[in-house]
């Protein structure tokens, strides 16, 4: 696959962040075969994102810890954005898969509320994460910490479009389990909260997927 990611390492502080470098990359590689092998709108699923991290061009004007370009198809991301700050290099790929969501939204031609879409892509989120715990990818102080940065980046205010902590909480949850667990008869109940994300991406594929292009 042609390399998509333009990364800078900063090291000092941010040494811990910068070893995570092959874990984005690989991560990268996954969203792009969840993409290609299970997007609906299969006549896009190859118009895959550029990822800028810790690097910048001419879609943005600004640090940010996490935000996605409709018009250039582009995903930044920094290690801070001097106001917010990563600190453990999970938290960056939590990140990096809630903003392949909105790629995915994009690019599927589905109309969305900006809240819908924000539900939605913390969905994507945790299929992503899903995927990671039935492959044995991850552990569970893993898992909980990028299920944390969901349900603490929550906007409870009355202004913004990030819902509120549970309803982000209860959106990772539900991509989490479709993956995981799908039959798991508790889980059936987070697992609807999701239920628009299926209209981009078919669950059911990513289910099936292996560790390799063709499984």
């Amino acid at each position: 696959m042609q390399t998509r990611i333009h990364a800078t390492t900063w090291g000092g502080s941010f040494t811990a962040l910068d070893a995570g470098m092959e874990n984005y990359r690989r991560l990268i590689g996954t969203l792009a075969r969840m993409q290609t092998m299970a997007l609906k709108k299969q006549s896009a699923a190859h118009r895959l994102p550029v990822v800028f991290l810790n690097r910048t061009n001419n879609c943005f004007d600004r640090p940010s810890i996490g935000v996605y370009s409709p018009r250039c198809e582009v995903i930044k991301i920094d290690y801070r954005d001097h106001q917010l700050f990563y600190e453990d290099s999970v938290e960056i790929e939590v990140t990096l898969a809630h903003e392949w969501g909105h790629h995915l939204i994009h690019i599927s031609g589905e109309t969305m509320s900006p809240i819908e879409a924000e539900v939605v892509s913390d969905c994507m989120a945790g299929v992503v994460f899903g995927y990671y715990t039935k492959h044995g990818l991850i552990n569970k102080s893993e898992a909980l910490t990028a299920f944390k940065i969901i349900a603490t980046a929550g906007n409870n205010s009355a202004h913004g479009h990030h819902p509120n902590q549970d309803v982000r909480t209860r959106a990772f949850a539900g991509g989490l389990t479709s993956i995981a667990m799908p039959h798991d008869p508790q889980a059936q109940e987070v697992i609807g909260f999701c239920s628009t994300l299926q209209k981009v991406l078919d669950l059911g594929k990513v289910q099936e997927m292996g560790l390799t292009w063709t499984a």
